[in-house]
C-alpha cells in the first residue's frame, strides 16, 4: 500500500486497511510534484472503526477484463487538448511490439535506435498482417514482402522499411532497439498468446482509459531484484499511484470520478520492467497523437 502526502507537514491518515504481511509505504512531498520515500513509519490502531463503505472503498476494486474492437487512430476522432499536445519525451525499449496502420502499397518507415549506444549493426524487424478490422491481439500472418535495413555507423541509428501488401493493422517485432515513426502507432501492452508481456522499457508512455471505465490494473515485473519507480497520472496531471515494484505484483486502479475518457500517463523510472495492462485498451505509445484506441472505446458504454 503507498500513502501520499500532498505537502510537507504533519498528517494523519486513517482507516487504512491493512492485512498481516501488507508492506506499507509513505511518500512526503518536497516542492509539491517529487516525493521522497520515507524509511519508517508508524502505524497505530485507528480510534474510529472503518464503516462497511469505507472498507469497501479502501480493498482493491475488482477489475474487469473486457474486450475491444477495430483499432483507430484517435486523432480522427478527437482534438487534443492544449495539456495533450506536448513534446514528446525520452523513451528506452529494449522489447517491442509495435501496432501501426497502413494502407495497401504504402511504403512504411521505421526509425530504430539501438539501446546499447555502441552498436555496429541493426538487427531486421519481423512484420505480420492482421487484418483489416484488427483489434491488435490477433496472431496474424507474415506479410512474405522484403524488409530493408540499413545502418549508420556515424550516427549509431538504423531504419527499416517495407511496402505494405493489404490494407489493415501491423504488428512489427524489433530487439534491442528503440522504434519511432511518424504516423500513429502504439505498442502491445499486453500477453499475446502464452507469450509474457511484450514491453519492457522506461520513459513517459500513455494510454486511454474509456469512458464508464471503473477500474483498470497494471502489472508490472522487475527482474532480479532490480527495483522499477512507477507513477500513474491522470489526465489532469495528479499522480493516481506511485509505486517501486520489486517482483510481478499486480497494481489494481480505482478511476476518480470524472478521470475516464482520457489519456493517462504511465511514467517509468529506473531499471526496464516488463509491463502489461487490464481493465482498459492495452496500447500505450510514447504521445497522445499517436494513440490507436479500440473504435468501441470511444463510445459512452450504454
Amino acid at each position: 500500500m503507498n500513502i501520499f502526502f500532498s505537502y510537507f507537514r504533519s498528517e494523519e491518515i486513517e482507516n487504512a486497511h491493512l492485512k498481516p504481511g501488507d508492506r506499507l509505504t509513505v511518500w512526503v512531498a518536497n516542492d509539491g510534484t517529487e516525493y521522497g520515500r520515507l524509511d519508517s513509519v508508524k502505524v497505530f490502531p485507528s480510534p474510529r472503526p472503518p464503516t462497511a463503505e469505507e472498507i469497501a472503498a479502501m480493498k482493491p476494486p475488482v477489475v474487469a477484463d473486457p474486450t475491444f474492437g477495430k483499432l483507430i487512430p484517435l486523432v480522427e476522432r478527437r482534438d487534443l487538448s492544449a495539456e495533450e499536445i506536448r513534446p514528446e519525451g525520452d523513451v528506452t525499449l529494449s522489447r517491442f511490439l509495435l501496432l501501426l496502420p497502413a494502407r495497401a502499397g504504402e511504403r512504411i518507415h521505421l526509425d530504430l535506435t539501438p539501446n546499447n549506444s555502441r552498436a555496429s549493426s541493426i538487427e531486421k524487424p519481423t512484420a505480420v498482417f492482421l487484418g483489416a478490422a484488427a483489434t491488435g491481439l490477433e496472431a496474424g500472418e507474415s506479410i512474405g514482402a522484403e524488409i530493408s535495413v540499413a545502418f549508420d555507423p556515424e550516427t549509431r541509428t538504423g531504419s527499416a522499411e517495407f511496402l505494405a501488401p493489404a490494407t489493415g493493422l501491423y504488428r512489427i517485432q524489433g530487439r534491442a532497439c528503440t522504434p519511432s515513426a511518424k504516423g500513429p502507432h502504439v505498442f502491445l501492452c499486453a500477453p499475446l498468446g502464452r507469450e509474457l508481456p511484450p514491453l519492457m522499457g522506461t520513459g513517459d508512455f500513455c494510454f486511454f482509459v474509456p469512458k464508464g471505465t471503473p477500474s483498470f490494473a497494471l502489472t508490472a515485473s522487475a527482474l532480479g531484484g532490480r527495483v522499477a519507480e512507477v507513477t500513474l497520472l491522470t489526465p489532469q496531471g495528479t499522480i493516481s499511484r506511485r509505486t517501486s515494484l520489486e517482483a510481478k505484483e499486480e497494481l489494481a486502479v480505482r478511476v476518480p470520478e470524472g478521470q475516464d475518457d482520457g489519456i493517462w500517463t504511465l511514467a517509468v523510472r529506473g531499471i526496464s520492467p516488463v509491463l502489461a495492462l487490464r481493465g482498459t485498451p492495452p496500447f500505450v505509445a510514447t504521445h497522445p497523437r499517436h494513440l490507436l484506441v479500440p473504435v468501441d472505446a470511444l463510445r459512452a458504454p450504454p
